[in-house]
């Protein structure tokens, strides 16, 4: 089945979606350009015939006429050229994919205007004026910009196009007036000749330039897409703003002692559910819990650092804080809890309680592991007694508890209650904990 030649952009490849707006704007640009350059032909041109016309030349032009013809010419260019920025414009409002047909369409027609010119100034002016003048350097004008359509073949053809007219003319001419080539008509022919290659040569130049041009635009892409993947997939486990801000540098290289605050929770009963549920059942359970508590806590400026079979580890100020990281983590527990147990009253999920133990304090940040796996964590003290306090919850009958730490940083969210000082399995000290509602 042959391939439409317009198709609109959501028909096309994912490379194909993501290169459109690239090329409908340095199609853009090339026409702006071409606007510019021969929009101040045409002006020049016309001040100048207008000066020449009321008895005041600006400059000594001898025998040749006004240049008027050149004014002409530029504006029609310019015509065009508002025409193709407008069938740009329609391309990119009905969402279409940009075809290479109309693009060499308009390749050979830039050529083509040149050739015109010059085939009108050997007719009105004469051939001489025409072949030996600098008019073929306004063939440059396309192939240079030529490199803006980022296509090696269509550069190629600009030269090539450009070449086959103006030797194709210059031998008409010669043919019809073989006074144009002089005496020694052989050597005029490989001077036009020469001249056709080199513009063809300079063809194949402009599109090893819009090459290159378009490598590294792919690269570039290739490397939006690489970033794309990887904020979603880190979006998984964080939040999208720590994901863009880890992967603009920000986060520290190596690791580091900081202060942060961590979260631990634990899915109450979890064995006895499971034990009796298909595997399935299970996996699903886990997912419609998970689903929520992420999102709460990427909400919360958290990081989910581990999943813990039925429950997770949370970080809060690593490897970015706001300065508010007990506040994120109380409140990112309040609404775990307030969620889950709405869930349990609708009936969504089974009747479910969770533990939640939080502990601020210092503790080593950073990346470990060896050259074939590597793990953001975080170690020390603080992450081992917000691990005892959550098995407390189990004893103690609450649903969040959190250190003195913690509850300090409340300020006016203090809301709870303070419960007897205990002693926690692997510290010396008795540890001051809180109830919070």
């Amino acid at each position: 089945m042959r391939r439409r030649v317009w198709r609109r952009l959501d028909e096309g490849t994912a490379e194909e979606r993501e290169l459109a707006p690239v090329v409908l704007d340095s199609e853009r640009t090339r026409v702006r350009v071409m606007i510019g350059v021969f929009g101040v032909v045409c002006l020049g041109s016309s001040l100048v015939s207008l000066a020449t016309a009321l008895g005041v030349p600006l400059f000594p032009l001898g025998s040749m006429p006004p240049p008027i013809t050149l004014a002409v010419f530029a504006f029609g260019v310019v015509a065009y050229e508002l025409l193709t920025l407008l069938g740009l414009r329609y391309v990119e409002r009905r969402r279409l994919i940009l075809p290479d047909l109309p693009r060499y369409g308009n390749t050979f027609a830039e050529v083509s205007f040149v050739s015109l010119l010059l085939l009108v100034f050997a007719r009105v002016y004469s051939p001489v004026l025409a072949f030996e003048t600098p008019i073929l350097v306004v063939y440059a004008i396309p192939i240079i910009l030529s490199t803006l359509r980022l296509s090696f073949g269509m550069s190629l053809f600009a030269g090539a196009a450009a070449g086959a007219e103006y030797v194709t003319l210059a031998f008409v001419f010669a043919s019809a007036r073989p006074q144009l080539a002089g005496e020694s008509g052989l050597f005029w022919y490989l001077v036009s000749f020469s001249k056709g290659a080199l513009l063809a040569a300079s063809g194949a130049v402009a599109g090893v330039v819009a090459l290159q041009i378009r490598k590294r635009i792919d690269a570039t892409l290739a490397l939006v897409r690489e970033r794309q993947r990887i904020v979603s997939t880190f979006g998984q486990y964080i939040s999208p703003a720590v994901a863009e801000r880890l992967l603009g540098a920000e986060a520290p290289v190596g690791s580091e002692l900081r202060s942060v605050t961590v979260m631990f929770l634990d899915i109450r009963g979890f064995t006895r559910f499971s034990e009796k549920k298909p595997p399935e059942e299970v996996v699903a359970y886990l997912n419609r819990l998970f689903g929520f508590m992420i999102e709460t806590v990427n909400r919360n400026n958290g990081l989910i650092n581990k999943f813990l079979g039925d429950g997770f580890m949370a970080l809060f100020g690593a490897p970015f804080s706001d300065g508010r990281d007990s506040q994120n983590a109380t409140a990112a527990a309040r609404e775990i809890v307030t969620e889950l147990a709405a869930q349990s009253e609708r009936g969504d999920i089974p009747a479910t309680r969770v533990g939640i133990g939080i502990h601020s304090g210092l503790a080593v940040v950073g990346t470990i592991g060896s050259s074939e796996r590597k793990e953001y964590t975080v170690i020390g003290d603080t992450v081992n007694l917000a691990s005892r306090v959550e098995q407390l919850t189990k004893e103690l009958d609450s649903s969040i508890l959190v250190t003195e730490p913690v509850y300090r940083d409340l300020g006016s969210d203090r809301t709870g209650e303070e419960l007897p000082a205990v002693r926690v399995k692997g510290r010396d000290e008795l540890v001051r904990i809180y109830k919070l509602s």
